[in-house]
C-alpha cells in the first residue's frame, strides 16, 4: 500500500496511473499548501479532496509554511506509515533536487520512494514518452497557473493537449512545466471513477515577497463547477 504525493496535476495523475498499472495499491494522498509561498495549483481544499476521492483515495491536505514542510510532510509519513504504507509517488520527471529530497526524506522515515515518471525519463531520455502517454490514455487536464509571462499566460483555462505541448516546445519551454512554468488540474482520466466540468472561472494575477524577489504567476481560479459519476453516464447514455 502507497501514499503519492497529490498535486492535483497531471504529473501526480501520470505517476498515480503508472504505479496502478504496475499492480500498486495507492490508498492516500498528501497535498501540501505552502501559504508563504506561491502554491495555487487549481482546486480549494474541497475540490481537492472531491479529486482524489474520485482515485478512492484518501486526502491528506496541510497547510504548511516553506521552512515547516519538510517537518510536516514527515508527520503524515508517519502516521501513515503506521497504518501500513510502505512506500511514497513522487511525480517528478527529471529536477534531481527534488528527486532526491523525495528519496532522502522517505528513506528518513522508513519508507521507499517511488519516481516512475523520472523511470520513464531516464529509459527514453526526453519527456516524449510521457507526452505520448498523456494523450494516448486520455486524460483531461486545464492549466490552471502559470509565469506571468507569454505564451504561458494566454494557455490559462485551456486543456493540455498536443498543440499546448507544441507551443511550448516552439518557445524552448518544457511541455511538461517542470520548471514551474505552469500547473494544471485533472478534471477525467482512466481511474477516476467520476468526470469534473469547470462551468465558470476567472483570471487573476497573484504575487507574492518570497526570497527576497517578487514572484507573480496567473491563476485560473475555480469558481463553478460540476462532478458526474462515469457510471451513473454510462447508464444514462444506455437508455
Amino acid at each position: 500500500m502507497l501514499v503519492i504525493s497529490w498535486s492535483g496535476g497531471k504529473d501526480s495523475y501520470l505517476a498515480y496511473h503508472l504505479m496502478r498499472e504496475k499492480g500498486f495499491e495507492i490508498s492516500y494522498s498528501i497535498h501540501m499548501i505552502t501559504e508563504d509561498v506561491p502554491n495555487y495549483h487549481g482546486p480549494e481544499d474541497l475540490l481537492m479532496a472531491q479529486q482524489t476521492q474520485c482515485l478512492d483515495m484518501k486526502s491528506f491536505i496541510v497547510k504548511t509554511t516553506w521552512s515547516d514542510y519538510e517537518k510536516d510532510f514527515k508527520k503524515i509519513l508517519l502516521i501513515l506509515k503506521r497504518r501500513g504504507v510502505e512506500g511514497v509517488v513522487f511525480g517528478d520527471i527529471f529536477l534531481k533536487d527534488h528527486i532526491e529530497w523525495g528519496r532522502r526524506v522517505a528513506s528518513e522515515i522508513g519508507l521507499k520512494a517511488f519516481h516512475p515518471l523520472y523511470e520513464v525519463y531516464q529509459e527514453h531520455g526526453d519527456e516524449n514518452k510521457l507526452i505520448e502517454l498523456f494523450l494516448r490514455i486520455g486524460v483531461r487536464a486545464m492549466v490552471v497557473r502559470t509565469i506571468d509571462k507569454e505564451p504561458l499566460t494566454s494557455l490559462l483555462g485551456r486543456y493540455v493537449d498536443k498543440d499546448l505541448f507544441d507551443i511550448l516546445s516552439i518557445n524552448n519551454m518544457d511541455p511538461f512545466g517542470e520548471y514551474g512554468e505552469y500547473h494544471s488540474i485533472v478534471l477525467s482520466a482512466p481511474y477516476m471513477k467520476c468526470e469534473i466540468d469547470v462551468l465558470k472561472g476567472s483570471v487573476e494575477k497573484m504575487t507574492t515577497y518570497f526570497n527576497n524577489k517578487i514572484i507573480s504567476h496567473m491563476i485560473y481560479r475555480i469558481e463553478e463547477y460540476k462532478i458526474t459519476d462515469k457510471h451513473e453516464k454510462m447508464l444514462s447514455k444506455s437508455f
